[in-house]
Protein backbone atom coordinates (compact mmCIF):
# COMPACT_ATOMS: atom_id res chain seq x y z
CA UNK A 1 0.00 0.00 0.00
CA UNK A 2 1.49 3.49 -1.26
CA UNK A 3 1.30 5.64 2.16
CA UNK A 4 -0.81 9.24 1.76
CA UNK A 5 1.44 12.98 1.31
CA UNK A 6 1.27 14.56 4.19
CA UNK A 7 -0.34 17.82 3.60
CA UNK A 8 0.15 20.46 6.37
CA UNK A 9 -3.22 22.94 6.28
CA UNK A 10 -1.93 26.58 6.77
CA UNK A 11 1.56 24.98 8.24
CA UNK A 12 1.04 22.52 11.56
CA UNK A 13 -1.20 25.16 13.55
CA UNK A 14 -0.99 22.84 16.31
CA UNK A 15 2.31 24.10 16.80
CA UNK A 16 2.50 27.76 15.80
CA UNK A 17 -0.23 30.55 14.35
CA UNK A 18 -1.43 29.04 11.76
CA UNK A 19 -0.47 30.34 8.09
CA UNK A 20 2.55 32.11 9.10
CA UNK A 21 6.59 31.31 8.99
CA UNK A 22 6.90 29.65 12.24
CA UNK A 23 3.81 27.43 10.84
CA UNK A 24 5.56 26.51 7.53
CA UNK A 25 8.76 25.78 9.55
CA UNK A 26 6.89 23.59 11.81
CA UNK A 27 5.38 21.63 9.07
CA UNK A 28 8.37 21.09 7.46
CA UNK A 29 9.64 19.58 10.81
CA UNK A 30 6.95 17.30 11.03
CA UNK A 31 7.87 16.09 7.51
CA UNK A 32 5.14 17.15 5.23
CA UNK A 33 5.24 16.59 1.52
CA UNK A 34 3.12 20.01 0.59
CA UNK A 35 2.30 23.44 2.47
CA UNK A 36 -1.28 24.32 1.83
CA UNK A 37 -2.03 28.15 2.43
CA UNK A 38 -4.78 30.72 1.51
CA UNK A 39 -3.94 33.94 -0.18
CA UNK A 40 -5.41 37.69 -0.09
CA UNK A 41 -4.32 40.83 -1.98
CA UNK A 42 -3.48 43.75 -0.15
CA UNK A 43 -4.64 47.54 -1.05
CA UNK A 44 -1.05 48.08 -2.54
CA UNK A 45 -0.96 44.66 -4.60
CA UNK A 46 0.87 42.41 -2.43
CA UNK A 47 -0.17 38.55 -1.86
CA UNK A 48 -0.60 38.27 1.75
CA UNK A 49 -1.12 34.72 3.60
CA UNK A 50 -4.39 34.40 5.18
CA UNK A 51 -7.29 31.86 5.18
CA UNK A 52 -9.52 35.30 6.89
CA UNK A 53 -10.55 38.21 4.87
CA UNK A 54 -8.40 40.21 8.25
CA UNK A 55 -6.34 39.10 11.25
CA UNK A 56 -9.11 40.35 13.92
CA UNK A 57 -9.70 36.26 14.98
CA UNK A 58 -5.29 36.67 16.06
CA UNK A 59 -5.42 40.25 18.39
CA UNK A 60 -5.07 42.02 14.67
CA UNK A 61 -7.44 44.86 13.09
CA UNK A 62 -11.08 43.65 11.56
CA UNK A 63 -10.39 45.75 8.34
CA UNK A 64 -10.44 43.66 5.54
CA UNK A 65 -7.10 42.88 4.31
CA UNK A 66 -7.97 43.99 0.71
CA UNK A 67 -8.02 47.79 2.23
CA UNK A 68 -4.74 47.20 3.98
CA UNK A 69 -0.94 48.25 2.67
CA UNK A 70 1.41 45.70 2.95
CA UNK A 71 3.46 48.07 5.56
CA UNK A 72 0.53 48.33 7.85
CA UNK A 73 0.46 44.54 7.99
CA UNK A 74 4.13 44.14 8.67
CA UNK A 75 3.24 46.30 11.52
CA UNK A 76 0.82 43.47 13.12
CA UNK A 77 1.76 40.69 15.70
CA UNK A 78 -0.71 37.59 15.53
CA UNK A 79 -1.69 35.88 18.37
CA UNK A 80 -3.74 32.69 18.67
CA UNK A 81 -5.88 31.14 21.54
CA UNK A 82 -2.61 29.34 23.16
CA UNK A 83 -0.90 32.45 23.50
CA UNK A 84 2.00 31.96 20.70
CA UNK A 85 2.57 34.76 18.11
CA UNK A 86 3.55 34.78 14.80
CA UNK A 87 4.15 37.51 12.10
CA UNK A 88 1.76 38.21 9.04
CA UNK A 89 3.69 36.53 6.00
CA UNK A 90 3.33 37.35 2.38
CA UNK A 91 3.43 35.27 -0.62
CA UNK A 92 6.96 36.40 -2.10
CA UNK A 93 8.72 35.77 1.46
CA UNK A 94 7.01 32.02 1.46
CA UNK A 95 9.00 31.35 -1.90
CA UNK A 96 11.96 32.47 -1.04
CA UNK A 97 12.39 31.28 2.44
CA UNK A 98 11.33 27.94 1.66
CA UNK A 99 12.85 27.12 -1.84
CA UNK A 100 12.40 23.38 -2.04
CA UNK A 101 8.92 23.59 -0.72
CA UNK A 102 5.85 22.49 -2.67
CA UNK A 103 2.54 24.72 -2.17
CA UNK A 104 -0.65 24.41 -2.51
CA UNK A 105 -2.39 27.64 -2.66
CA UNK A 106 -6.08 28.62 -2.46
CA UNK A 107 -6.95 32.08 -3.46
CA UNK A 108 -9.33 33.32 -1.87
CA UNK A 109 -10.04 36.73 -3.27
CA UNK A 110 -12.30 36.17 -6.52
CA UNK A 111 -11.60 38.29 -9.68
CA UNK A 112 -8.63 38.76 -12.58
CA UNK A 113 -7.02 40.95 -10.44
CA UNK A 114 -5.32 37.77 -8.22
CA UNK A 115 -4.92 35.94 -10.78
CA UNK A 116 -2.60 38.60 -12.56
CA UNK A 117 -0.43 39.56 -9.49
CA UNK A 118 -0.45 35.89 -8.51
CA UNK A 119 0.24 34.21 -12.03
CA UNK A 120 3.14 37.21 -12.16
CA UNK A 121 5.11 36.47 -8.53
CA UNK A 122 4.74 32.55 -9.85
CA UNK A 123 6.79 33.40 -13.04
CA UNK A 124 9.20 35.61 -11.41
CA UNK A 125 10.47 33.38 -8.60
CA UNK A 126 10.23 30.85 -10.73
CA UNK A 127 7.66 28.65 -8.71
CA UNK A 128 5.22 27.17 -11.53
CA UNK A 129 6.33 23.53 -10.69
CA UNK A 130 6.19 23.78 -6.97
CA UNK A 131 3.09 25.79 -6.58
CA UNK A 132 -0.61 24.20 -7.42
CA UNK A 133 -3.22 26.66 -7.49
CA UNK A 134 -6.92 26.15 -5.97
CA UNK A 135 -9.91 27.99 -5.90
CA UNK A 136 -13.91 27.77 -4.56
CA UNK A 137 -14.38 30.43 -7.44
CA UNK A 138 -14.81 28.07 -10.48
CA UNK A 139 -14.48 31.78 -12.56
CA UNK A 140 -11.21 32.34 -10.83
CA UNK A 141 -9.85 29.06 -11.97
CA UNK A 142 -10.65 29.32 -15.60
CA UNK A 143 -9.21 32.53 -15.51
CA UNK A 144 -6.05 30.98 -14.48
CA UNK A 145 -5.69 28.15 -16.38
CA UNK A 146 -6.28 30.35 -19.38
CA UNK A 147 -3.54 32.82 -18.31
CA UNK A 148 -1.02 29.48 -17.42
CA UNK A 149 -2.01 26.59 -19.40
CA UNK A 150 -0.30 23.46 -17.83
CA UNK A 151 0.24 24.82 -14.50
CA UNK A 152 -1.34 22.47 -11.44
CA UNK A 153 -4.26 23.52 -10.68
CA UNK A 154 -7.17 21.94 -8.01
CA UNK A 155 -11.09 21.27 -9.71
CA UNK A 156 -13.06 24.12 -8.31
CA UNK A 157 -17.08 24.05 -7.18
CA UNK A 158 -18.23 23.58 -10.53
CA UNK A 159 -15.24 21.24 -11.81
CA UNK A 160 -15.95 18.83 -8.86
CA UNK A 161 -19.99 18.57 -9.80
CA UNK A 162 -19.46 18.01 -12.94
CA UNK A 163 -17.59 14.69 -11.97
CA UNK A 164 -19.51 13.63 -9.47
CA UNK A 165 -22.47 14.02 -12.22
CA UNK A 166 -19.98 11.57 -14.41
CA UNK A 167 -19.41 9.59 -11.83
CA UNK A 168 -23.03 8.66 -11.11
CA UNK A 169 -23.28 7.90 -14.78
CA UNK A 170 -20.74 5.84 -14.80
CA UNK A 171 -18.05 7.67 -16.69
CA UNK A 172 -16.20 9.55 -14.30
CA UNK A 173 -14.17 12.41 -16.61
CA UNK A 174 -10.24 12.40 -16.95
CA UNK A 175 -8.61 15.16 -15.74
CA UNK A 176 -8.15 18.14 -18.56
CA UNK A 177 -4.84 20.35 -18.84
CA UNK A 178 -3.17 21.16 -15.53
CA UNK A 179 -5.70 19.19 -13.66
CA UNK A 180 -4.87 16.07 -11.97
CA UNK A 181 -5.69 17.03 -8.54
CA UNK A 182 -9.31 16.41 -6.37
CA UNK A 183 -9.04 18.05 -2.66
CA UNK A 184 -12.53 16.95 -1.06
CA UNK A 185 -13.81 16.38 2.35
CA UNK A 186 -15.26 13.43 2.94
CA UNK A 187 -18.62 14.79 3.39
CA UNK A 188 -20.43 18.44 2.18
CA UNK A 189 -23.93 19.01 4.04
CA UNK A 190 -25.70 15.35 3.89
CA UNK A 191 -23.90 14.48 0.80
CA UNK A 192 -20.86 12.14 0.96
CA UNK A 193 -18.42 13.31 -1.05
CA UNK A 194 -15.76 10.49 -0.69
CA UNK A 195 -15.96 6.40 -0.48
CA UNK A 196 -13.23 3.63 -1.23
CA UNK A 197 -15.67 3.22 -4.48
CA UNK A 198 -15.14 6.38 -5.68
CA UNK A 199 -11.41 7.30 -4.67
CA UNK A 200 -10.69 3.98 -6.91
CA UNK A 201 -12.82 4.72 -9.97
CA UNK A 202 -11.04 8.42 -9.61
CA UNK A 203 -7.37 7.02 -9.60
CA UNK A 204 -8.29 4.62 -12.26
CA UNK A 205 -9.48 7.94 -14.11
CA UNK A 206 -6.38 9.74 -13.94
CA UNK A 207 -6.40 11.40 -10.29
CA UNK A 208 -4.56 11.95 -7.55
CA UNK A 209 -7.43 12.40 -4.70
CA UNK A 210 -6.50 14.41 -1.55
CA UNK A 211 -9.31 14.84 1.76
CA UNK A 212 -9.21 18.13 4.16
CA UNK A 213 -9.40 18.56 6.93
CA UNK A 214 -8.35 15.20 8.80
CA UNK A 215 -7.47 15.92 12.40
CA UNK A 216 -8.57 12.68 14.04
CA UNK A 217 -5.96 9.76 14.05
CA UNK A 218 -8.72 6.90 13.31
CA UNK A 219 -9.92 8.84 10.48
CA UNK A 220 -6.10 9.13 9.36
CA UNK A 221 -5.63 5.58 9.54
CA UNK A 222 -9.03 5.15 7.45
CA UNK A 223 -7.88 6.87 4.60
CA UNK A 224 -4.63 5.66 4.31
CA UNK A 225 -6.36 2.16 4.27
CA UNK A 226 -8.62 3.37 1.43
CA UNK A 227 -5.28 4.36 -0.17
CA UNK A 228 -6.05 8.41 -0.38
CA UNK A 229 -3.39 9.94 -2.20
CA UNK A 230 -3.22 12.98 0.09
CA UNK A 231 -4.34 13.98 3.79
CA UNK A 232 -4.95 17.71 4.46
CA UNK A 233 -4.91 18.05 8.06
CA UNK A 234 -3.86 20.61 11.24
CA UNK A 235 -1.62 18.09 12.81
CA UNK A 236 1.17 16.80 10.20
CA UNK A 237 3.04 15.65 13.61
CA UNK A 238 0.35 12.99 14.56
CA UNK A 239 0.22 12.29 10.80
CA UNK A 240 3.33 11.41 10.30
CA UNK A 241 3.12 9.00 13.43
CA UNK A 242 0.29 7.45 12.60
CA UNK A 243 1.46 6.58 8.49
CA UNK A 244 4.78 5.79 10.32
CA UNK A 245 2.80 3.18 12.21
CA UNK A 246 0.99 2.07 9.50
CA UNK A 247 4.29 1.36 7.48
CA UNK A 248 5.68 -0.86 10.51
CA UNK A 249 2.09 -2.79 10.80
CA UNK A 250 2.57 -3.76 6.61
CA UNK A 251 6.44 -4.99 6.69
Amino acid sequence: MNLPLIIGHRGAPERAVENTEKSFRAALEAGVDIVETDVRLTSDGFIAISHDSDFSRFGGPDRPISRCTRSELERIVLKDEEGRTGMPLFMDEALRLFPETLFSVDLKDSGSRIVRVWSDLLHKSVAERRCRTASFNDRTLKYFKRENPGISVSLARYGVVRLLLSTLLGFPRSPGAGEGVLQLPEHAGILRILTPGRIARWQKAGWKVQVWTVDDEKDMRRFAEWGIDGIITNKPFLLKKVLASTKLQES
